[in-house]
């Protein structure tokens, strides 16, 4: 599978960089945060696009990249997305890519 496409979910402090590295290394990426502004400056900023939900988002790539502090706020997020929708799982095409990665708030 060939990767063009990355979404990018968390545009923190650490996750906004790498947002913006991948843009730099030639892939388009659309960002999602739960802060739709931060998300749209962010993308504004780097190059990228910006998703109004996990389900624009997830509809439009092909990895997902995630940046977040362990369950805090993306698991509800994709239940309330997913309940919204109708469906038990997150509509996403196949094969999907994805990458999780955050930080430690217990440490």
């Amino acid at each position: 599978m060939s990767i063009k496409t990355v979404g990018f979910i968390g545009i923190g402090n650490m996750g906004r960089p790498m947002a913006a590295n991948l843009v730099k290394g030639g892939y388009q990426v659309l960002v999602y945060d739960l802060d739709a502004k931060r998300a749209q400056l962010a993308a504004k900023d780097i190059g990228a696009k910006s998703a109004a939900t996990l389900a624009e988002l997830g509809a439009q790539v092909d990895a997902i990249v995630t940046m977040d502090r362990p369950g805090i706020w993306l698991l509800g997020e994709v239940d309330a997305t997913r309940r919204a929708a109708g469906q038990t799982r997150p509509r996403v095409a196949s094969p999907r890519q994805y990458c999780r990665r955050g930080t430690r708030r217990d440490r």
